[in-house]
């Protein structure tokens, strides 16, 4: 609902409103009990400060009605004060509204720095995982080059030996043919 200002509705009260205002701002009491219930409010304490008798002094009778009426307009402005203040305050529902966008903006926000941080930690883990894991592969290279090299040592001085046993062989059969042979 759209509530008046409290200078509007002090033009009202004094009967200054133009008539297209003060139209408005009848029909607006007759639908909204809250401005209603203020405009009577002020309309009270406004009749009441009018009614007091100030006794005064012959000189003083000047200061009194001035005094009556600063005390008037400063009890008519407390009271729109009051008035737009309590026209200005949001509802339950708009405050509940506020609290939980500003909630899902402060979780979003904790949970961006969250991811963020995660996503940064999982970076790093999987650059170590990486870096373990060239370490591994390259232990394991090195480990099947040294026994590669030691098979083959292995595998040289086999093929040596039987190279020599071969030729010792050859030898002995060479020497058993030609004592066959000697003797036949």
């Amino acid at each position: 609902m759209n509530h008046h200002t409290p200078e509007e509705w002090l033009l009202y009260m004094d009967d200054t409103a133009p008539p297209e205002l003060a139209d408005a701002l009848r029909q607006h009491a007759a639908s909204c009990p809250e401005c209603a219930a203020e405009l009577e409010a002020w309309k009270r304490s406004a009749s009441r400060l009018r009614k007091l008798a100030f006794p005064a002094p012959y000189a003083a009778r000047g200061r009194a009605a001035a005094v009556v009426r600063l005390a008037l307009a400063a009890s008519i402005a407390l009271v729109f004060g009051f008035a737009l203040g309590r026209m200005s305050q949001p509802s339950a529902a708009e405050i509940r509204q506020a609290v939980a966008a500003q909630m899902r903006n402060e979780l979003r926000q904790d949970v961006r720095e969250e991811v963020g941080a995660l996503n940064v930690k999982l970076t790093r883990q999987r650059a170590n995982d990486r870096r373990e894991l060239f370490e591994i592969i390259n232990g394991v290279r090195d480990q099947n080059m040294s026994d590669c090299l030691t098979l083959r040592r292995d595998l040289e001085t086999a093929v040596s030996e039987a190279d020599n046993g071969l030729r010792q062989n050859s030898r002995r059969i060479t020497a058993v043919a030609d004592a066959m042979l000697a003797q036949q």
